[in-house]
């Protein structure tokens, strides 16, 4: 059995992404799309990781 304090593999991956899109804000070159672009992108992940968490509660909850 795997450490309780190592996320689950689909919310590590969609952590990444996140992290990754907001850098790319942050990059060298600060277009406004690029930065449009890479918020979405965050934003996209972030539901997907609280959608995902809230499957998991249910499935938990069995």
């Amino acid at each position: 059995m795997g450490s309780p304090h190592v996320p689950d593999r689909p919310l590590a991956i969609e952590r990444r992404r996140a992290g990754a899109a907001r850098r790319a804000v942050w990059g060298p070159k600060r277009c406004c799309v690029d930065a449009l672009g890479a918020s979405l992108a965050a934003c996209d992940a972030y539901k997907r990781i609280q959608s995902a968490r809230g499957l998991q509660m249910r499935i938990d909850a069995r």
